[in-house]
This record gives structure tokens, sequence and C-alpha cells, in this order.
């Protein structure tokens, strides 16, 4: 019995090391996708931060964020600088 529960102890952790993935459009107050926007991935945790941009069509991808807690920061010229604290990304999602 004792293996049984050491096994499921070490499971849990490696599902939830999987990464997961996060994909956001940016706008305008009217609706309209804005290109070219910088968006940051700060993992609460461990400080490690992630960069990339939004595309033609005002969409960003951060395809293998590994799971946790991150503040998601997006900057574009002629905008206030957007932040959302706290968002979890969980493992295979």
């Amino acid at each position: 019995m004792n293996r049984t529960l050491l096994t499921l102890f070490f499971i849990v952790p490696l599902f939830a090391a999987a990464p997961g993935s996060l994909t956001g459009t940016a706008a305008d107050p009217t609706g309209a996708a804005i290109p070219a926007v910088v968006v940051i991935a700060r993992n609460a945790e461990t400080g490690a931060v992630l960069r990339t941009e939004t595309d033609a069509s005002g969409t960003y991808t951060f395809p293998e964020l590994p799971a946790g807690n991150y503040t998601i920061e997006a900057q574009h010229a002629g905008f206030n600088i957007y932040t959302k604290p706290a968002l979890t990304v969980a493992g295979g999602q």
C-alpha cells in the first residue's frame, strides 16, 4: 500500500507541470483588432517572462506556457498599458 501512495504523489506533480496554452485578442474600444501589440506573460512564482506580439488580426498565442500563475501585460504606442493579474494556466489546457 505504501508504494501506491508514493506513486500517486509523484504522478500528480508531473501532470501539473505539463505546459498549457494561452490565446487572446487585442482590440480597441470600438472592437477593432490591434496588430503588433507586445504581450508579456510573467510567471508569478518563478519570475520567468515570455513575450509575443499580436498578428494582423490582433490575436496572440503562447502555445507552450508552463503551468502556473501569470500576470499578462499588453503594450502598444498610443494606448494605456493593459495588465491582467492572477491568471492561472493549468497544464494541458
